[in-house]
């Protein structure tokens, strides 16, 4: 019996995730590799991370991996590049939604590849120096800080201190956040009653990584903060819903 594994990436609504299941079995079936697929076919995660590499693990030669987007297999060119060819090691077929068999578009894919390994290495050397930056100023602006609230204390009081911090100062409001990863990463963390400091220390990425995370739903250090979240939160969520389903 041909092995047929589903991996379905994104943070997607219920209705959505429903959705790319059944365009999947629909994929199968125009395929000819049949429609009989089990609930344990699926697997599903946020960002790629600990659940594709188990369900990589369990493909055997002459298996077919089906994805709904090449970004399944990461972020990054070189992510992609290196999932998919270990894959095609092992003899596996890779489908991708839209797209079909890897194995009809790899000269394209290849080009791809090569053309975005200067741009990629661009971008990692300017989120180092954005995050080497955003910690100068937090640092400038701790030292300044507390030089004020010294200050504060020594002319005021206490009474000018706690003013200061408390809801009478001068922090703008925050603007209104749209972006539905953005607001799927902070209720995950406030539901798991974490600070943004304790999950920058779970995912092993800069403080200033999350925050830029909860307001644009945009990282490169993305699928290290959802992995640290989503087994407690996106994944059991996306499990219990299909279960109702």
């Amino acid at each position: 019996m041909t092995q047929i594994l589903v991996f379905i990436s994104g943070v997607h609504s219920f209705d959505a995730r429903s959705g790319l299941r059944k365009s999947c079995l629909d994929y199968c079936g125009g395929a000819g590799l049949g429609m009989d697929l089990k609930s344990d076919c699926y697997s599903e995660e946020a960002v790629p991370g600990p659940v594709l590499a188990e369900v990589m693990s369990r493909a055997g030669p002459g298996a077919h991996f089906i994805t709904n987007s090449l970004a399944s297999f990461g972020v990054k060119p070189s992510e992609q590049r290196a999932r998919i060819r270990a894959l095609q090691a092992k003899d596996v077929t890779v489908h991708i939604l839209g797209l079909g068999p890897v194995d009809n578009v790899m000269a394209i894919l290849k080009a791809c590849w090569d053309a975005a390994i200067p741009l990629e290495q661009q971008l990692e050397q300017l989120q180092a120096d954005y995050d080497a930056h955003e910690a100068q100023l937090a640092e400038r602006f701790e030292r300044f800080e507390s030089r004020l609230v010294a200050r504060l204390s020594e002319l005021k009081g206490a009474a000018a201190v706690h003013q200061y911090f408390g809801s009478n100062g001068s922090t703008p409001p925050e603007a209104a956040v749209t972006d539905e990863t953005a607001i799927h990463i902070r209720q995950a963390r406030e539901a798991k009653g974490w600070s943004q400091q304790q999950l920058s220390e779970a995912a092993g990425v800069s403080k200033s990584a999350i925050q830029r995370a909860e307001t644009t739903g945009k990282s490169t250090e993305l699928a290290k903060i959802l992995s640290a979240l989503e087994h407690d939160g996106w994944q059991a969520q996306a499990e219990n819903e299909m279960g109702r389903g």
